[in-house]
């Protein structure tokens, strides 16, 4: 149990350990932990892509690559994610709820564990979504959704959709009914719920494209990216942290097309 060779029911795990990088961690190697991974970082300075065509000419495809190889011979993958909140979305498409492989998602937090959609009891007392509509254009048929489970990101959104995105018609805002906090996803199965709840929403709104913007742990925007045919097509977007590149988000992939 210490050494994390467990799984939440205390059975040793058998699933093989894969990893997908797009930046480094300043602590903790990838690859001294994953039987395999892949290695995405020369794509990217910093955090920052070097060539915005990279994430759907080469990026996307090694992706999808690497994760359809390893998922072949397995039914059960614990995968970590050292990457852009756009790869962790695309990840989930790719091992969608349809290919009938249980993927488990790394999280560091109070220590490093695998979260996934089953690992524990739901809870009534965990955090639920609340929905807010922000109207921008009565006529257009896009949608924007802005996903704040660890921070509000909800003025950031609104600015570039109004300035970037003319064909957006509504931002939904999506936060823990207790608020954003670093805590606020208290599990796998807690991010998985939040994700099938965005979904149905999505679903809902009808629109003929979304635009995603999120701000939570990986464990949900893959979670997320599983239901992505649920809603269609998908177009993701970067936040520019270091405000190193006129700051404000970058769209990053569009998935589903």
């Amino acid at each position: 149990r210490r050494a994390d060779l467990l799984d939440p029911h205390g059975t040793p795990r058998t699933s093989p350990t894969i990893g997908v990088r797009s930046f480094m961690h300043p602590i903790d190697n990838l690859e001294d932990r994953c039987a395999r991974s892949l290695n995405l970082v020369p794509y990217f300075d910093g955090r920052y892509i070097r060539n915005p065509d990279d994430w759907e000419t080469a990026i996307y495809p090694a992706l999808h690559s690497f994760l359809t190889q390893e998922a072949k011979s397995v039914d059960r993958i614990s995968l970590v994610l050292d990457a852009h909140s756009s790869l962790a979305f695309c990840a989930g498409s790719i091992l969608n709820v349809k290919s009938g492989k249980r993927v488990e998602i790394e999280q560091r937090s109070n220590g490093r564990r695998f979260w996934s959609a089953d690992d524990g009891a739901s809870d009534p007392a965990w955090p639920k979504l609340a929905f807010n509509d922000i109207p921008l254009h009565q006529s257009r048929k896009e949608i924007a959704i802005a996903i704040g489970l660890t921070h509000d990101i909800t003025a950031q959104v609104v600015a570039f959709a109004s300035t970037h995105l003319p064909d957006v018609g509504k931002i939904i805002v999506a936060q823990p009914e207790t608020g954003p906090s670093q805590f606020s996803v208290c599990g796998g199965r807690h991010a998985w719920q939040m994700s099938e709840t965005v979904t149905q929403r999505l679903r809902d709104a009808v629109g003929s494209h979304v635009h995603i913007f999120m701000a939570g742990p990986n464990v949900f925007s893959f979670f997320l990216g599983q239901h992505q045919k649920a809603f269609g097509p998908a177009t993701l977007y970067e936040w520019d942290f270091d405000g190193l590149r006129g700051g404000g988000y970058n769209r990053s992939l569009t998935v589903g097309l």
